[in-house]
């Protein structure tokens, strides 16, 4: 992933390096080009820094659950049993409890 994160940066200077354009079209497309190159490294970044790689497994929340208007999910640690009594609802400090709702993004690496 280095190399691809090294080459696609060398790639956003060559491409920062221009000024000349002959049309403003011209210059929003390369523009354009420029910021998709950005986004690009920032994702591989971020999937560097968390382990996400192909063979992660990529859950998206059901949008509509039977018997439910707006349903969230929880993370819960269940303390090694079945007995839904003996777990523990996951929480952060600095953000609370951690739910999920319709249509977000799991990702287990």
């Amino acid at each position: 992933m280095e190399q691809v994160i090294a080459h696609l940066q060398h790639w956003r200077t060559e491409l920062s390096t221009r000024a000349e354009f002959n049309s403003i079209r011209e210059k929003a497309d390369h523009l354009g080009l420029l910021n998709s190159v950005e986004v690009a490294i920032r994702q591989l970044e971020i999937c560097r820094t968390y382990g996400i790689n192909p063979g992660s497994w990529f859950c998206v929340f059901p949008e509509k659950v039977s018997g439910y208007s707006q349903p969230k999910f929880r993370v819960v640690c269940d303390g090694e049993g079945d007995d839904p009594a003996g777990w523990k609802e996951l929480s952060f400090a600095d953000h609370g409890k951690v739910q999920f709702h319709e249509g977000d993004l799991a990702i287990k690496r």
